[in-house]
């Protein structure tokens, strides 16, 4: 149960974009202190500009732990601005990891091929 762990998460803006911009701005820079291994890439489409898309990756599911840890009071910050509508964790989670996200709601998809 190794490898790179991504996360497809739609938001639905309900509160300032400048406000959740700057609360990512804050997440991003925490973990590049922290020495963590991920990307983030936001995609917003003018046609419908109340939805926001975020695309991450992280090292491995130790790794994907350790941000939520670090960055869960500013991740709540974040939702009072823009609620996640879907949310979809793509890679291998160790059993109760992936439990505890189908509690919250998450969608976790498993590895199948491609290594």
């Amino acid at each position: 149960m190794a490898g790179r762990i991504s996360i497809f998460i739609e938001f639905e803006l309900t509160g300032d974009v400048g406000a959740f911009e700057s609360i990512f701005r804050e997440i991003v820079d925490l973990n590049r202190q922290a020495g963590s291994d991920f990307t983030y890439d936001f995609f917003r489409d003018p046609a419908e500009p109340e939805r926001i898309f975020a695309l991450e990756s992280h090292a491995d599911a130790g790794a994907l732990g350790a941000h939520f840890e670090r960055s869960f009071p500013l991740l709540q910050k974040a939702w009072a601005c823009a609620r996640p509508v879907q949310t979809r964790i793509l890679g291998d989670l160790p059993a109760p990891m992936a439990e505890r996200m189908r509690q919250n709601g998450v969608t976790v998809v498993p590895w199948w091929m491609g290594r």
